[in-house]
């Protein structure tokens, strides 16, 4: 599905597909993101998607020891792979929901939602992408 075959608010967002269901959503993105994946042409593809969409204030990162103290800058949402190098975001999810209560996260991950989906309704993450 692209994105023209999306209601009028899709070119202002990214497609989406939430973890207890089939259905596909167009979300309007806000200007500060924190981009967490180990590999750089996943972190490419999304910048360059957001670029297009007019989407600013993304900051990347590539390991979890990073995306920790990064989350401090003040970010409205987190795209974030499953697994890096340096540890597993479903290790940090409580010390995420904790801490930041109100940060809307959404996870991008080729890992299979049904492993995941359980531990992500718990914190309230309801974005797979």
């Amino acid at each position: 599905m692209c994105l023209t075959n999306l209601p009028q608010c899709a070119p202002l967002g990214i497609i989406i597909r939430t973890v207890h269901s089939d259905k596909v959503f167009a979300i309007i993105m806000p200007s500060k993101i924190l981009l967490a994946d180990n590999h750089s042409m996943i972190r490419t593809g999304v910048r360059q998607l957001c670029t297009q969409l007019t989407l600013a204030g993304i900051v990347e990162v590539t390991n979890i020891k990073n995306l920790m103290s990064q989350l401090a800058g003040g970010f409205s949402h987190l795209v974030t792979e499953i697994n890096f190098a340096d540890g597993s975001i479903m290790d940090r999810l409580p010390i995420i929901r904790d801490t930041y209560p109100e940060l809307h996260i959404a996870i991008l991950t080729a890992q299979p939602e049904k492993m995941y989906s359980h531990v992500l309704l718990k914190y309230g993450i309801i974005y797979f992408i």
